[in-house]
Parts: C-alpha cells; sequence; structure tokens
C-alpha cells in the first residue's frame, strides 16, 4: 500500500508513506516533457521504468513456474489462465462504473494477496480463503484511512482550476471512459479561441473535466439568451451566419460532443429550434441532468434539444437522418494536442471515411462544420482540409474547391464543408463574420491572397497556400515536400494526430536545435523510444539463457525450432489481437469498451482453444494444422466482413453488428489458443529443459508485438498487420513437424 505510487506511477497513483519511502518515490517522479532539458530525466525514467519492471518480473515467473510444474496438464493451466484474464478484464470493466478508481487498487491487491495465499496452502481452502478474507478486510481498512489517493500530474488542466480563486469540486463521476470532475470558481471563464475584438461577458461557469485534462464549460445564463451573445464571437459560430444567410433554412442541427452544452447553447443562440446532441459518456449526462441541472439552465432537457447517448461514428451508421448543421467542435483537450500525446491515438472521427459520411447525413444545402485548436506550424487544420478535398471527391463532387471554406482565430480553425457549392449569399455573410471578429480567411471559393493573413498576421499565409496546394493539380508533390504528415487519415489508418515524418527529422534538427522535440507527436516519438529500448532488451532476455542451456541431443527440439515458433505465434497473437481491438472500436460504443471486451473474448476463447487442444490432438494427427487454417479461414471472413458489418445500417442493427463481430473474434481466438499450450506439451515430453525458455520467448514476442503492430498501423495500415500476422502464423506452422511429430 505505502508503495503505491512507485509501483503504479506519479502521475496515476500516490500513497501516503512516510518521510523515507517519500522521498524515494519523488526520486522516480519522471516527467518526459523535460527530458530535452533536464538530463536528471533519464536516471528517473529508469528508475521509474525499474520499479514498475519487478512486479511483472515476479508475475511472469510465477506463470512459468506453474508452467514448468505442471507441464502435463498445460492445456488446463492455460485454460484457467486465461480464462481469469479474461473475466478479470471483463470485471474492472464492470466495477469501473461503481468503484472509485483508487478503491479498485484495493481489490487488484486483494486478489494477488488471495493467489499467493492459495499457492502456499494449496491443500487447506477454508484456512485459505479466511486468510484472503482477512487480507482483503486489512486492506479495506489501511485504504479507509486514507492508504490510496489520485495524483494529478501538474501539467494537466485540474491543478491548475484548483490553483484558482475559492476553486472546489462540486460534483464527481467516474467510468471506463474518463473520471470526471466538477469544478466550480469564481475566475472560470471558458471560451475557446473568442475573438480578441469580442467586448462581451462571460457568465458564470463550472469546468467539466475529463481525466484532469479535457475541459468543457457549463454555463450559468439563466434562461437568457442574450448573455450568450459571446459564444456568436467564437469561429465555429461561422456556420449559422451561412445558412441564415439563406433565409428559413438551417433548423436541425446535430452537435457532436455535447460535453458542458456550450455547442447547444451557441445553436440556441442562432435561432435553431431543433437540436440532436450526441453525448458518449453517460455519466456526463447523468451530471448534466441532475447535479448541475439547475446550474446550467436545464440545457439537456430545454425545448427542441435531444441528447443521445452515441458515439460519433456509430450514430452516423445507425440513422438515416439528414440535417442542416452538423457541428463537431474542440473534442480533445488543447495541452494534449498541443503536446503532441494524442499521435497513438485512433480517432474515426477525422478519416476520409468519416467526413464523407458527415456529408451524406447533410441536407442538400447542409453544412458541415468542423472546429480544431490552431496548432503552428501548421498542420492539424491542413490535415483536415486535405481529408475534406478526398472526401467530397469520394462522395461524387466534381470540384471541391466551390464546397470548402476555412477561417481562423488566434487560437482555433473551423472548417465548413457544404454538401452544395457555396453560394454568393453565404460567401459574404461568412466574410462579414470573420471582419467584424477580426479573425481571419483561409480559404473560400474564389479567394485572393491579399484578403487573407491581416489579423492574427503569421509570417506567411500558410494556410491559405496549403489549401491552394491542395486544390492544385499537384497534392501529390505537396504531401511529399510538406515538413509534416499532413496525408488524410483512412479507416485503415485512422491516426489524424500523427503528423510526424523521418525525413523531416535533420530539418528540424537543423531549425530548432534541442528544441525541436515539442514540434513533433510527444506519443510516436516514446513509441519508437519504447521499441528502441524494448527491442535489444528482449534479444539479450532470449539469448542469453542459450550461454546455460546445452545442445540438443539428436532427435530433441532445436533451439532455432523453438525460437521461430513461439517467436512467431507470440508476435502474429498480439498483431491480430491489436488490429481486431482498433477495428471494433468502430462498432463498440466506445473505444475503451472495444478494449476491454475483445481482449475478454480474445482470453476466454484462446483459454477454451488451449482446453479442448489435448482432445483435439487425440482425434486429429496435426491439431495445430487445422488451428493455422481455421485461423487463416478467420482472418478472410475478417478481411472480406468486417467493414461491412461495420457500415452497413441497412443490413444490420448496431446490436447484430456486435454479435456478429464478436463470434468471429471469438472463432478467431478459440483456435489462435491451440498452438501455445500444444508447442509446450510437445515440447515438455522431449526438451523439458526449453520449457522456461519458451515461456521467456512468447513473453518477449507479447511485449514487441504491440510496439511493433502500432508502429506499422500508423505507417502501413491495418491490412498489411494482418498480412504480416498471417505471415507469422505460416512460419509457425513450417516448423510444426519439427516441434510436433
Amino acid at each position: 500500500n505505502r508503495m503505491g505510487e512507485t509501483l503504479l506511477g506519479p502521475a496515476f497513483i500516490t500513497a501516503k508513506p512516510d518521510e523515507k519511502v517519500e522521498a524515494l518515490a519523488a526520486a522516480f517522479r519522471a516527467n518526459p516533457f523535460l527530458i530535452v532539458w533536464d538530463k536528471r530525466q533519464y536516471l528517473y525514467l529508469l528508475g521509474y521504468c525499474t520499479t514498475l519492471f519487478v512486479p511483472f518480473f515476479l508475475a511472469a515467473m510465477c506463470v512459468g513456474t506453474v508452467f514448468v510444474k505442471y507441464a502435463s496438464k498445460i492445456n488446463r493451466v492455460y485454460f484457467a489462465n486465461m480464462t481469469g484474464s479474461g473475466v478479470g478484464g471483463a470485471g474492472i470493466l464492470f466495477l469501473m462504473y461503481h468503484v472509485r478508481p483508487e478503491s479498485l487498487l484495493v481489490l487488484v491487491s486483494a486478489a494477488a494477496v488471495s493467489a499467493v495465499v492459495l499457492s502456499l496452502l494449496p491443500r487447506r481452502k477454508l484456512v485459505a480463503l479466511a486468510v484472503s478474507v482477512a487480507s482483503l478486510i486489512s486492506l479495506v481498512l489501511i485504504h479507509s484511512r486514507g492508504g490510496l489517493e489520485l495524483h494529478v500530474s501538474q501539467f494537466k488542466t485540474l491543478p491548475a482550476l484548483m490553483d484558482l480563486p475559492d476553486a472546489r469540486i462540486v460534483a464527481q463521476n467516474w467510468s471506463p471512459l474518463g473520471k470526471i470532475d466538477a469544478v466550480s470558481s469564481p475566475a472560470i471563464r471558458e471560451a475557446p479561441g473568442m475573438s480578441l475584438a469580442s467586448t462581451y461577458e462571460i457568465p458564470p461557469q463550472i469546468a467539466l473535466v475529463v481525466d484532469a485534462d479535457s475541459v468543457s464549460a457549463v454555463t450559468n445564463y439563466d434562461g437568457d439568451l442574450s448573455r450568450l451573445t459571446y459564444l456568436d464571437w467564437l469561429t465555429s459560430s461561422a456556420v449559422y451566419h451561412a445558412v441564415r444567410a439563406d433565409g428559413d433554412r438551417g433548423r436541425t442541427v446535430l452537435v457532436v460532443g455535447a460535453g458542458g452544452g456550450a455547442d447547444i447553447l451557441a445553436a440556441q443562440y442562432a435561432g435553431i429550434d431543433r437540436i440532436d446532441a450526441l453525448e458518449l459518456d453517460r455519466n456526463v449526462i447523468d451530471l448534466m441532468q441532475q447535479e448541475l441541472r439547475e446550474f446550467s439552465s436545464n440545457v439537456y432537457g430545454s425545448a427542441g434539444v435531444k441528447v443521445i447517448k452515441a458515439e460519433g461514428r456509430a450514430f452516423f451508421d445507425s440513422t438515416r437522418k439528414l440535417y442542416d448543421v452538423i457541428q463537431i467542435s474542440l473534442l480533445d483537450s488543447f495541452s494534449a494536442s498541443a503536446a503532441g500525446v494524442l499521435a497513438l491515438n485512433e480517432s474515426y472521427l477525422y478519416t476520409v471515411e468519416a467526413l464523407r459520411s458527415y456529408i451524406i447525413h447533410l441536407e442538400p444545402d447542409g453544412i458541415l462544420s468542423i472546429t480544431r485548436w490552431l496548432k503552428m506550424p501548421p498542420r492539424d487544420n491542413v490535415k483536415l482540409f486535405a481529408t475534406a478535398i478526398d472526401a467530397l471527391d469520394a462522395s461524387g463532387e466534381l470540384d471541391p474547391r466551390e464546397h470548402i471554406v476555412q477561417l481562423r482565430g488566434w487560437k482555433t480553425c473551423t472548417t465548413l464543408i457544404k454538401r452544395a457549392p457555396f453560394n454568393r449569399a453565404e460567401i459574404e455573410a461568412i466574410i462579414a463574420f470573420c471582419n467584424k471578429r477580426s479573425f481571419d480567411l483561409c480559404y473560400f471559393p474564389g479567394v485572393q491572397l491579399d484578403v487573407v493573413n491581416e489579423c492574427n498576421v503569421l509570417e506567411r499565409p500558410f494556410f491559405y497556400e496549403s489549401a491552394t496546394a491542395l486544390l492544385g493539380p499537384h497534392k501529390e508533390r505537396y504531401y511529399r515536400a510538406s515538413l509534416f504528415n499532413v496525408t488524410p487519415a483512412t479507416d485503415d489508418r485512422p491516426y489524424y494526430f500523427h503528423f510526424f515524418k523521418w525525413s523531416s527529422l535533420p530539418e528540424l534538427r537543423r531549425v530548432l536545435s534541442t528544441q525541436w522535440v515539442p514540434f513533433v507527436e510527444w506519443g510516436y516519438v516514446i513509441l519508437i523510444a519504447t521499441l528502441i529500448i524494448a527491442l535489444p532488451l528482449s534479444a539479450a532476455l532470449i539469448l542469453l539463457p542459450l550461454l546455460r542451456l546445452r545442445r540438443p541431443a539428436r532427435g530433441k527440439v532445436g533451439f532455432r525450432t523453438v525460437l521461430a515458433y513461439f517467436l512467431s505465434i507470440g508476435a502474429g497473437y498480439m498483431f491480430i489481437e491489436m488490429v481486431f481491438i482498433q477495428k471494433l472500436a468502430r462498432i463498440m460504443p466506445h473505444p475503451i469498451i472495444a478494449l476491454g471486451m475483445t481482449l475478454t473474448i480474445f482470453l476466454i476463447g484462446s483459454g477454451l482453444g488451449g482446453l479442448t487442444s489435448s482432445r483435439l490432438a487425440q482425434r486429429v494427427r496435426r491439431p495445430v494444422w487445422v488451428a493455422f487454417a481455421c485461423i487463416a479461414a478467420a482472418l478472410v471472413i475478417y478481411v472480406l466482413a468486417i467493414d461491412v458489418i461495420a457500415v452497413r445500417s441497412e443490413l444490420f442493427s448496431p446490436n447484430s453488428r456486435r454479435v456478429i463481430a464478436g463470434f468471429i473474434v471469438f472463432f478467431l481466438a478459440f483456435f489462435m489458443g491451440i498452438p501455445f499450450p500444444t508447442g509446450l506439451r510437445r515440447l515438455a515430453s522431449v526438451s523439458p529443459e526449453l520449457l522456461p525458455w519458451a515461456w521467456g520467448i512468447n513473453g518477449c514476442a507479447s511485449v514487441i508485438g504491440p510496439i511493433v503492430a502500432t508502429c506499422l498501423s500508423i505507417s502501413c495500415g491495418f491490412r498489411i498487420v494482418m498480412a504480416i500476422s498471417a505471415a507469422l502464423y505460416l512460419t509457425a506452422a513450417l516448423t510444426v513437424p519439427r516441434t510436433h511429430g
């Protein structure tokens, strides 16, 4: 309990230790953001990683020891291990809805203690049960006395808000989707990117903070819409001026990401009387409809407002309703976006296929409005502009130049995409909107250089230059010459926030010296650094045991065979699992749910496959080859069917899509669970001394696999990752005759 910070990391969990332990924990408070300036951070990171290494090392030793000791019953042991992991994955998701995050650590610790007690007292089950219960009670008592509390990184938004005058948390909620804090302070005023020319007062607000970083403002306006004039001075409000230019149009609006209700209020201020608002997190909806109902003037229950609990892409895949305006505004936090920590995040909201789906759900004269943070050097909104062009091309539009408008302020940039060409009245209304609010026009049909980059002046009219280049005949040349990766994201490569280009690294280092790191994507840099560390360590951990192992006698399994077989099935398993997690994010209601459910199905399915592997071996001469054939068949089914299942709402309801996808995953996982225990069982009969080594190889492959799979997904796409996983299983299949006689 007192080592909670050391074991779990200072950015998330902090114990209340005595002074000595606190000093030890403080020594490991590594901050990657300072690594460019403070070389001590390397030592902190080393200490931090070492503390994380210890519990996983010990846990792997326990599992490996059981595998060696009960090699003859490996299928049952494998089943128990995988099923327990699967049940634990599903169980922790369930508990996250009902138990505070820090309290979950007590339950996890109790489970670990129970495992230890059962292993020490295998024949005294009642005694073991009593000791386990006593341990749980002790842990609960320690926790109830303040043993653990959440400690948030100082670089996140929540600590800064809590430093404001009279700041206090007035409501909290949590779920697998995140922890939500409602922070009240007289100093809180949130209006992202509001024009510097605005003189309008922002009403009192409560900050709705998700995971201590992403902020959404809950506004107290007492039902008086005149107090919301400040919202009309945001770049995201340009769309309402455009739709009003054609008279009585624009009366149905879809807000994607309702949050604290600011976008709903902006639509109401613009005179919209029918508003559908999507909100993914049930806890946000509950807070807005209960604890914050009075303060927010019941914005979620306003006349004409319908709040729908749904994820954006899933909603569009399941509805045929058309809208005059679709509003998507600032769905990620500024600090996370600016720091580049989203580089590894898959976002299906900003792919070419996603924008095409939005456009299809517009009325004939409807407008899609997407507002993003303004990143410098320009890359985010340039990529969005390029994505809009490809989406319009995919929708069958003849000339994207007539269908896009882009404008920017000092902190935000809004891109408007119209299903029909923008007409003169709409363009003039947008120009007047920008002129009055000192916003800059980046692009509109017929734009000239002399009207851009006038208010929030940049060194060059970067956004105008990128827009004209992307709309010109040499778009691919622009992609190659760009300092950043601004190629549109697709559903096969949904890494919208990945802007890093290896070819640009020498130029960045030359121009910015040691200051280049903040201008690349932190998440991707950390991923590559992890791979650089993990590869040699894994190689050493795999090869060093060979110094102590004797060369196999004739008739026994060779080192190369064991290495090729267990490395291939370990890496292939992780590759397939990673791809299915990402793909099922398109079908499940939330990526976190997709992660939990996919892992649960994979683990339990593999456990059942391992359990039946011994019986299969009695009936089939080469059971592993049967498993490989079924894996190949499942992968073919996946390639042919998964995208159809994800998007064909007229053929499949949301629930039926999830059931079908879950069945494909289970079928695949069942047969993926056969090769490992079968290989260990055969190895135990001819070369038992290689069992620990085989388990270690598989473990290293399980570590390297997700890192390599993510890198390949970003660079090449999911289909390439699937093809490589098939090649890995083919490699394993080719070693089967030498491994399984």
